[in-house]
């Protein structure tokens, strides 16, 4: 049964806000290549939006009803959507301050509002002090760069035929290696998760601040929504001899036993929701069962088709919603289903107004 689940959340109406897409309300911390706001965004573009603009849009969000922000990730990065972390310990110049964070805390907070921050923990950034693959850090001690450096053992290195790689080999050789990123994204190696060290800068108690508990307690934040959170601990089920979210649990609890700890998982989450690790999932089954019962015929895109947890979403009639709805009642123990997040889109998926239209099927997607 899961244990320490924040009551407010079960009446939560969360609202995401992607930063930089949002609303801005800070001219002068554009980025230089900013594009003109209303303009048509390009996908690695800059529109300005800031942490300055949802504070300037707090009424307009007690308007709709909302009581819960899902803020996508907020600390400094080279992109618009920031899961190329650079520094986990600060905030974004081109989203604003500590201050203009803390400041926004206590408003949503003053109109009712949690704050949940998106935790990216899997992977950093190639241009991260921690990597560092384009040598821009003075104290030469990259992981990428250098066999002696203490992160080293952070990342998934392998060895291959001199001047053919990206970094420092296992010889001492440069450009002798080359190493293992999400999904082959050369900007986001994985980090390596049952690494000591690694979980001390993440949760874990060392003489280093450990990153997650540490923003709950300075900034007063309300959770943490965990990107890619399946893959960094496959749950209980899986294995349980990984226990790192129980152990990220304890930490989160111990500043905040009220703290909402959410994981992304496009299919079941019931491995990681059983007690010891987190509250609920993102729950996409959920939103394919209702889109799904909206739709006349089926939808399939890149996060939606065969090869996926999500799979393809599929036109429901009253009766199989039914069903669908009821699995996830009798997989899910009732504080986790009641905790779900429920988005009917986000970041990772197109628009749930997209997804509703069947003319999607003649757009044209080069």
């Amino acid at each position: 049964m899961p244990k320490n689940i924040p009551s407010w959340v079960k009446h939560a109406i969360f609202y995401q806000i992607f930063p930089d897409r949002f609303f801005n309300g800070d001219l002068s911390n554009d980025p230089e290549n900013v594009q003109s706001w209303g303009s048509k965004p390009s996908i690695w573009g800059f529109q300005g939006g800031d942490l300055a603009g949802i504070i300037k849009k707090i009424d307009y969000l007690v308007e709709l009803g909302v009581n819960a922000i899902y803020l996508n990730h907020i600390f400094k990065a080279s992109s618009n959507h920031r899961y190329d972390t650079i520094d986990y310990y600060q905030i974004d110049p081109k989203l604003g301050n500590l201050d203009t964070f803390h400041e926004l805390v206590k408003i949503a907070h003053k109109n009712e509002i949690k704050i949940i921050l998106d935790g990216v923990f899997n992977y950093t950034s190639s241009d991260s002090v921690y990597f560092d693959l384009y040598k821009l850090y003075s104290s030469g001690d990259g992981a990428c760069e250098s066999l002696s450096s203490k992160y080293r053992d952070w990342f998934f290195f392998y060895d291959v035929a001199p001047g053919t790689g990206l970094c420092t080999g296992s010889d001492g050789l440069e450009n002798s290696a080359n190493y293992i990123s999400w999904n082959g994204i050369e900007s986001l190696p994985f980090l390596n998760s049952s690494n000591e060290r690694v979980q001390e800068q993440f949760w874990k108690e060392s003489q280093t601040i450990p990153i997650a508990p540490n923003w709950l307690a300075t900034s007063g934040a309300d959770g943490w929504r965990l990107d890619t959170g399946a893959e960094i601990d496959p749950g209980v089920l899986s294995n349980p001899n990984n226990e790192y979210w129980e152990g990220f649990r304890d930490a989160i609890h111990e500043v905040n036993p009220n703290a909402y700890i959410v994981g992304e998982t496009w299919g079941n989450a019931t491995s990681w929701t059983l007690g010891s690790e987190w509250d609920a999932g993102t729950n996409y089954l959920f939103s394919n069962a209702v889109i799904g019962f909206w739709r006349d015929e089926p939808f399939i895109d890149i996060d939606h088709n065969v090869s996926t947890d999500s799979g393809v979403i599929d036109p429901l009639l009253p009766s199989q919603l039914n069903e669908r709805l009821l699995d996830m009642q009798e997989r899910y123990a009732p504080e986790a289903l009641a905790a779900m997040m429920n988005l009917l889109d986000s970041d990772k998926t197109n628009r749930a107004l997209f997804m509703l239209d069947h003319n999607t099927d003649l757009n044209n997607s080069s």
